[in-house]
């Protein structure tokens, strides 16, 4: 403070270290005709929920639950998305995905960030993929829910499979 005691740090802002799953057993309303999953702080240990797609676009989409994370921003910073994947089918290359972090207002979607391409390289052995995410600065609204999504940009003749809850 300046005057020699102490002050309090601020209590509200950002979630910096908040651990978010995808629980892939829980469903959220559909939004604009596409089915939703929960993204959300604790972990459903149920059994495996997989997600399968043979052509480019969205494999999967997950958002919180309304009410969370309820934050007025999200701190600029680097996230991390843990996942499992796998491939099978023909051709010599890798399939490519992205990971893509947007926020949810309750009617529209804004992009946030959007990782690097990842090439799915262990074919049909289910392996740990790690996208990560240069998130800028974000005002949000506490009313606000966060929404990710993992689109394959080039199936290069594979089906893809995003694996959650279960043991991965």
């Amino acid at each position: 403070r300046g005057d020699g005691t102490l002050a309090n740090f601020p209590s509200t802002g950002g979630g910096g270290g908040q651990i978010f799953y995808f629980n892939g057993n829980i469903s959220q309303p559909s939004i604009g005709g596409n089915a939703y999953y929960q993204l959300g702080t604790a972990a459903n240990t149920g059994s495996a929920a997989n997600f399968t797609r043979a052509t480019t676009g969205v494999i999967a989409r997950f958002i919180t639950d309304v009410g969370s994370p309820n934050h007025l921003i999200i701190p600029s910073g680097v996230w991390t998305i843990d996942v499992y994947l796998s491939e099978t089918g023909g051709g010599s290359n890798n399939a490519e995905i992205v990971a893509v972090l947007k926020v949810y207002n309750g009617s529209t979607f804004t992009t946030i960030a959007t990782s690097p391409l990842e090439q799915i390289t262990n074919g049909n052995v289910p392996d740990l993929y790690t996208f990560s995410l240069s998130v800028p600065n974000t005002v949000t609204l506490a009313t606000d829910r966060i929404h990710i999504e993992f689109d394959i940009q080039n199936t290069n003749g594979k089906t893809v499979t995003l694996y959650t809850e279960g043991n991965k």
